[in-house]
């Protein structure tokens, strides 16, 4: 006898894989979710679909370039992205929330905050080369308010010394440390002493007794800029005492600082000189390292000027002692590199990374480690060996051998950004949109050896909101150059342009590729399998969604990445289990019997489209029955309502009927849902010799006839179970 099994992806209910395993749902790795849309191709799972937004039709109409960002939650990603509209005196950030879950509108536009830059002499107008969005959780001791009172009071809380901004905002969570159990949100309008905060209103919930938690989240973005009158207004700047709120729909002023520490405001991180900032005129991008305490977190800045390479240090979080806005020498400015020659031209495209890669970093494994590009080259320096006046910083080079080498594809040298994406321990290389169409997803390597992998081409589709709604999306560069960020497995890839057609933002798993899943965990983990009482298996199959978009007779869509399957037949209950990669053919021929089996799916998502694949429907085929050779079971006698199940006595066993066991397993899980048998019934055993008309007792006597069934009502069985059942001799 044939039999299948098969899961449909829509509805099942689903756990984070691995930590939260469970053998009786489907786990969803890192990148991947499930969707329940209408229709049966809107119930898929897999990586997270691309998601496209228009940064310049929205009712900001500001082009957004050089996204940076963080996780808020582990639904709720922050995505922070500079202005590249005209020059001027003043510059923009924008804010967009990206929604992991989701599978339709994960984008979501906050607002955006416009920033007054302090200067010196003539103030001039700012191009913005790079930022970070810095983002921490303040949660040192506990605290205690009233009802109606604007005043807080700490204990063991050290606010002043630790310089907690005014204008942060501040909340008092159900569950310590998450900032998502924080039903209401306050701004803090003064930080009287480390244990005294005011709020802005009065605290209109239940009072809270000592020892309550809370969450002060600190945010900011420090940014560098290259001014276009006077050189050396540019440089290294941060705003502060941010809340999320401040990002709006008509775009926030914040004002530029003066000569007050630990505000709201726009400060200029100078290097000290005390009539110019006479040094890193000309910013490549700007990298912040992790913090170290409440009062130090470093961070770099890359100087592109012509030929060389070196950096700027700050401590941005040290106390601030201002003059029309800048620091001075003493307080955050710790100091420069000398100068050290680079082979190519220095990008200026926010083109400097810090990070710790695991073995894609190669000979930079495991240690902390900037990164940066000029056209030719990415260049590395391990943080400990950017000194003061150093000019021996530079750890190593890596040059640009394409897949297949140059004989297979040219070299473009045309590096323009870089980002690392830790989910996958690799780099995204970026290459100039107008000479270029190939970008590079690649591990780091000094030995002149071939990049990994080239993804992304330029079609020239154009996708603002004019554009016919059936096309399938991927990212193009459109001839204009792109930044992006990878967090955790999902790149913000945004073209450069300024109008609807040339500024896009999107969204792409690509750190889930299957190339990296074995040490990320981007899978997709079917629940178990009940096979009992299968002889052998026959072959497993996936479907999936062949072409995204274009459905409409339009033309307009494109295949997506392919998906490989995994099984295993053991170590399927504490996921101990070792996996075993079918071939394109699904053949389980040779794969012995079990009674339960369990898969895993992984997706292709580095591709010249980069769109990921959907999985619509996994089945298993197998052949042989548990039943015993003398019954059949019965559809017809089955009276599910009731949970009666029939057999029908096929072969006569020439004497009395010996002891005959029921089993009945959960299809699902292979959970035993119940065993009985003949002699101690625990449920109901009846018999009929007229095919189900008139039952009786259950007896031993042998078949009558070819319409003598057997049919026995459980003493208990679950409701809403997919029931598996068998008569057998033992």
């Amino acid at each position: 006898m044939n039999l299948a099994l098969s899961s449909k992806a829509g509805s099942l209910s689903t756990y984070v894989y691995p930590a939260g395993y469970d053998q009786t749902k489907m786990g969803l790795g890192p990148g991947m979710v499930q969707s329940n849309q209408a229709g049966n191709e809107g119930k898929w799972v897999g990586p997270s679909p691309i998601a496209l937004a228009r940064p310049v039709e929205t009712g900001l109409l500001v082009p957004n370039i050089q996204p940076d960002a963080i996780s808020w939650s582990s639904q709720y990603d922050w995505v922070v992205l500079a202005d590249n509209a005209a020059v001027s005196a003043t510059r923009r950030f924008t804010l967009w929330r990206y929604d992991r879950t989701a599978v339709v509108n994960q984008w979501a536009l906050q607002g955006s905050i416009v920033c007054t830059i302090p200067s010196q002499g003539t103030q001039g107008t700012y191009t913005n080369r790079g930022h970070d969005l810095i983002y921490e959780k303040y949660t040192t001791g506990t605290v205690s308010i009233s009802n109606g009172s604007p005043t807080l009071t700490g204990s063991s809380t050290t606010w002043s010394a630790d310089r907690i901004f005014i204008g942060s905002r501040i909340g008092f969570p159900t569950v310590a440390g998450d900032a998502t159990t924080v039903p209401v949100w306050y701004e803090i309008s003064a930080v009287g002493s480390d244990t005294s905060i005011t709020l802005t209103q009065n605290f209109a919930e239940t009072t809270l007794a000592g020892g309550s938690n809370y969450i002060i989240e600190d945010l900011r973005i420090v940014f560098c800029m290259v001014n276009g009158v006077t050189a050396a207004n540019g440089g290294m700047f941060m705003v502060a005492g941010l809340r999320y709120e401040n990002f709006t729909s008509g775009g926030l002023t914040i004002s530029a600082a003066t000569t007050t520490d630990k505000i709201r405001a726009v400060y200029w991180m100078h290097d000290g000189n005390v009539t110019s900032n006479a040094t890193n005129q000309s910013p490549g991008g700007i990298a912040a390292d992790a913090r170290v305490s409440w009062t130090e977190h470093y961070v770099y800045m890359l100087d592109a000027a012509a030929g060389q390479s070196r950096f700027q240090k700050t401590n941005f979080r040290a106390a601030m002692t201002l003059t029309a806005g800048r620091t001075t020498t003493t307080s955050n400015f710790i100091h420069n590199t000398g100068q050290q020659a680079v082979t190519g031209t220095v990008s200026t495209m926010a083109c400097l990374i810090l990070c710790t890669p695991g073995a894609g970093g190669g000979p930079r494994s495991g240690v902390k480690t900037l990164f940066w590009i000029t056209t030719t080259r990415v260049y590395s320096a391990v943080v400990s060996g950017v000194t003061s006046a150093s000019t021996t910083f530079h750890s190593g080079v890596m040059t640009e051998t394409p897949p297949g080498a140059t004989t297979t594809y040219p070299a473009t040298a045309a590096f323009n950004s870089i980002a690392y994406d830790s989910l996958s321990d690799r780099f995204f290389v970026l290459t100039s949109g107008a000479t270029a169409f190939q970008n590079y997803w690649t591990q780091y390597r000094e030995d002149a050896g071939q990049l990994d992998r080239i993804i992304m081409t330029n079609n020239r589709q154009t996708l603002q909101t004019t554009a016919d709604a059936t096309a399938g999306v991927f990212p193009t560069t459109l001839l204009v150059n792109a930044t992006a960020v990878c967090k955790t497995g999902i790149t913000y890839f945004v073209t450069h342009g300024t109008t609807a057609i040339t500024n896009l933002l999107y969204s792409l798993p690509l750190g889930c590729d299957w190339e990296y899943a074995s040490s990320s965990n981007s899978r997709v983990v079917s629940p178990v399998m009940s096979t009992t009482g299968w002889t052998q298996f026959v072959a497993a199959y996936i479907n999936h969604i062949e072409v995204i978009g274009g459905k409409t007779g339009t033309n307009l869509g494109y295949e997506p990445g392919g998906s490989r399957l995994y099984y295993r037949t053991s170590g399927i209950s504490d996921n101990s289990g070792s996996w075993t990669l079918l071939d394109d053919t699904g053949d389980m021929s040779t794969v012995p019997a079990s009674s339960t089996i369990q898969f895993m799916v992984e997706f292709r998502t580095l591709t010249m489209t980069c769109i990921p694949g959907r999985l619509s429907r996994l089945c298993v085929e197998g052949a042989g029955s548990a039943m015993d050779s003398h019954f059949q079971f019965s559809e017809k006698n089955t009276d599910r309502a009731n949970k009666k199940f029939g057999f029908r006595i096929s072969t006569a066993f020439g004497t009395t009927i010996p002891t005959l066991y029921l089993h009945i397993t959960n299809a699902v899980t292979g959970d035993t849902l119940v065993s009985d048998n003949s002699v101690t019934q625990a449920g109901t055993w009846e018999k009929s010799t007229d095919g189900g008309s008139n039952w009786v007792s259950y007896n031993s006597t042998d078949r009558a006839n070819e319409t003598t069934y057997v049919r026995i009502t459980p003493a208990s069985i679950a409701d809403n179970v997919n029931a598996l059942p068998w008569i057998a001799l033992s």
